[in-house]
């Protein structure tokens, strides 16, 4: 795991995607797949809230929205 730090338009998310990519080209590295999320902090008018993030990435492993916890603690 890491994370980046950064002001706004230094090209950390490009470099992260440059890297999720060569790193999905190698074989065995990410059997089960990847889930990439942009949340847009950089600009407050399309900023992506942690419960939306969270649904998101549960929707995207397939869980029915009946199982979505309402909570974000629950998510």
């Amino acid at each position: 795991m890491s994370a980046g730090a950064g002001l706004a338009g230094t090209g950390k998310s490009e470099l992260a995607i440059h890297i999720a990519i060569q790193a999905l080209s190698r074989p065995g590295w990410f059997p089960g797949g990847v889930l990439f999320i942009d949340l847009f902090s950089y600009d407050p008018a399309l900023c992506l809230p942690p419960e939306r993030a969270l649904e998101s990435l549960l929707r995207a492993l397939a869980v029915p929205g009946r199982r979505i916890p309402v909570g974000l603690e629950d998510r």
